[in-house]
């Protein structure tokens, strides 16, 4: 049980806590009834990850150094929660934003209580039956969403962009209508950037750098990059990434013959790089829409760009619209000043506290990061770690900023918050300064900045010196408080060790066995094994929702268990052990350098590393 959550039974306002949710940076999701309207609510508590301690029921900042953060948090808080009620009071958006019934302040801190959605994310669903993805169905969908965004869009006198449309972030309900969550990194798209945040892959380049304007086409990225993994299954490459000249495959070249190449090019085209290329409106996405569902939407060719003419030393570069939709109505000529110095930005460490895997018996792992609003700094802000499922902040990972050759910004000019463009005039571009893409991580198929518990489990299997042990979790499928059961048929007699991680980006690899009430870690040739071992201990399902994956390793000799283990390894600790050269520091063997003849100190005999997911909805 993790001790932060208020108990089972707990009264709070109108409200009986009944079960835990999910956890998060900016906190606690329950699911609560309400006995004066007599319905179930879901009930999220503001409490900051890190900044926060319990007190009885009562929430307090962590120490006095905290409390700064403990209230700007909850300031962004009850804004996410007002901006939901305003949404919904406002706009049509036909079910597709979170209702949320009201906020309220109690035993310290805030509370929203929102109306409780059954269904599973988009992303589970699709990875749990890809044939759901039909192109009639995810047009569908992407309307509803458009509904949800263009009432985001629209609203009177802020405009406003949500930054965070993930297949995270959209969940399903029974009937297939989705529901747009976490407004928490909203903001207005003309306000100084006090921080940049972003996901890599359905985040745009404009999350990344301050040089490129935020607005409607930021979101609408995201969502094409929604469809995108929708039709192939995958996530899209990150935008920066892509704009340092990475090999990107499209939609169109991955999904050729499943969709119309109407539909293709219509989501290739809301995922270009460059701002000015994207569609510009909900108004304007869904028009095209409506054009592939007619048969009368035309694959236009690409946009084609004139030469650099340099006038003097300004550097002043005229750009002229290619043939087809996907220039007209923008800026075509844009003039850029001197190049500007590089950027730098400090990239202090990370120290989180240690949860241990959420999906079993330890306590659960939160699925989102805080989002604390950072000082300011002399030429960038530091960046936020923010937000629902991973949304990562480019500093505090380790982004190295270096100015690329100056591009053209086009600041788009728009019109009426429908979406309609004003005249396309001239306008001033800053220089682009981004970061360069960084490289693979030694042993992993992923950079520092996008790498995930998947990319880095695939990386720890390449390390196995033998093909002898089998691995499986039933079911492979779970409810919460659902019993697991993970099999396992060893080929040879040898030790185990079983880990555990969840697919958030703030997951941590866990020890499950050996565990102290069972110490037995032998395996036998030939012996399935079942763990665990009832009724001496257990495995149920626990929050947080989503994928999860249990590692099994097999050696000859006994692995001491390192403390970090027990505490939990953050991804960028995983990461760094790759980046070291010593990706076996993270079993415990710290001095292992792979492939290096087995003596002590050194790599263990025939290592058999496995590992298996499962879903928890």
């Amino acid at each position: 049980m993790f001790d932060d959550n208020l108990p089972q039974g707990t009264i709070v306002g109108e409200f009986e806590i009944r079960r835990v949710l999910g956890y998060g940076g900016f906190g606690i999701v329950y699911e609560a009834y309400e006995a004066m309207l007599d319905r179930r609510v879901a009930l999220k508590e503001y409490f900051l990850r890190g900044y926060s301690r319990r007190d009885g029921v009562e929430v307090r900042p962590s120490n006095d150094d905290a409390a700064e953060m403990f209230t700007s948090g909850a300031t962004r808080f009850v804004r996410e929660a007002r901006l939901l009620s305003m949404l919904n009071e406002r706009t049509r958006s036909d079910g597709s934003l979170v209702a949320v019934y009201r906020v309220f302040q109690a035993n310290g801190t805030a509370f929203m209580a929102m109306k409780l959605y059954e269904g599973q994310t988009m992303r589970n669903a699709v990875h749990l039956d890809p044939d759901i993805v039909t192109e009639p169905w995810l047009i569908r969908l992407m309307e509803r969403l458009l509904d949800a965004l263009h009432g985001l869009h629209s609203l009177p006198g802020e405009n406003l962009v949500h930054r965070d449309v993930s297949p995270d972030n959209i969940i399903l309900q029974p009937d297939g209508s989705p529901v747009l969550l976490d407004f928490g990194a909203t903001r207005k798209a003309n306000d100084a950037q006090t921080s940049l945040i972003f996901k890599p892959g359905y985040s745009p380049i404009e999350q990344y750098t301050d040089s490129f304007p935020l607005g409607p086409w930021t979101d609408l990225y995201a969502l094409c990059g929604v469809a995108y993994f929708a039709v192939t299954g995958k996530s899209p490459l990150p935008a920066i990434d892509r704009y340092a000249g990475a090999i990107f495959k499209t939609a169109s070249e991955l999904a050729a013959g499943r969709f119309s190449p109407g539909f293709l090019a219509l989501i290739d085209r809301g995922m270009a790089v460059q701002p000015e290329n994207r569609w510009r409106s909900c108004d304007e996405l869904r028009a095209a829409l409506d054009r592939v569902k007619n048969g009368t939407y035309e694959v236009p060719p690409p946009p084609v760009l004139a030469a650099p003419t340099l006038i003097d030393d300004q550097a002043t570069q005229v750009m002229s619209s290619g043939p087809g939709p996907a220039t007209q109505g923008w800026p075509a000529t844009v003039t850029a000043p001197p190049v500007a110095p590089p950027i730098s930005v400090a990239t202090p460490a990370i120290s989180a506290p240690a949860p241990a895997m959420a999906t079993l018996t330890a306590p659960p792992v939160h699925t989102e990061a805080p989002a604390p609003e950072p000082a300011p700094a002399a030429s960038r802000r530091p960046l936020m770690l923010a937000l629902g499922g991973g949304l990562v902040a480019a500093a505090l990972l380790g982004y190295g900023w270096q100015k690329l050759q100056p591009r053209p910004v086009i600041d788009p000019k728009l019109g009426t918050a429908s979406g309609q463009a004003a005249s396309a005039v001239p306008v001033v571009a800053k220089t682009a300064s981004v970061p360069v893409a960084a490289a693979l991580v030694p042993g992993l198929a992923c950079s520092a900045e996008s790498a995930d518990w998947g990319c880095v489990l695939d990386g720890l299997a390449k390390l196995s010196t033998a093909q002898d042990l089998q691995l499986r979790v039933v079911p492979q499928r779970l409810k919460l408080g659902q019993p697991i059961t993970i099999e396992l048929a060893p080929a040879r007699d040898g030790r185990l060790m079983l880990l555990s991680v969840d697919d958030a980006r703030d997951g941590r690899l866990t020890v499950l066995f050996p565990n102290g009430s069972d110490a037995n870690d032998r395996a036998h040739a030939g012996n399935a094994l079942k763990l665990p071992r009832r009724p001496h201990w257990d495995l149920v399902a626990r929050p947080p929702l989503g994928r999860s994956w249990v590692v099994a390793v097999l050696t000859a000799q006994p692995l001491a268990v390192p403390a970090a283990l027990q505490q939990g390894v953050p991804l960028q600790d995983a990461v760094r052990a790759f980046s070291d050269g010593r990706p076996l520091a993270l079993l415990g063997v710290a001095e292992c350098t792979p492939g290096a003849a087995p003596s002590p100190g050194e790599c263990p005999k025939s290592l058999s590393l496995r590992s298996a997911d499962f879903i928890i909805d």
